[in-house]
């Protein structure tokens, strides 16, 4: 197996405010950015693996 660089991996949680004049931890939600280029990368390889799952695990 390969290894993916970290800086692929980095998430950076950000918090938006809900309303215009928040000031309490509760008036915020918080938004993770991820990198796009992983994001791709980990749905391609989701894809395929369940396309290879279906036929090698049994539904029972």
């Amino acid at each position: 197996m390969g290894n993916l660089l970290k800086e692929l991996n980095n998430t950076h949680i950000v918090l938006a405010p809900k309303k215009m004049d928040a000031k309490d931890f509760k008036d915020f939600r918080p938004i993770s950015l991820v990198n796009t280029i992983y994001k791709i990368f980990t749905k391609i390889i989701t894809t395929r693996l369940e396309l290879i799952m279906n036929d090698l695990i049994s539904r029972q």
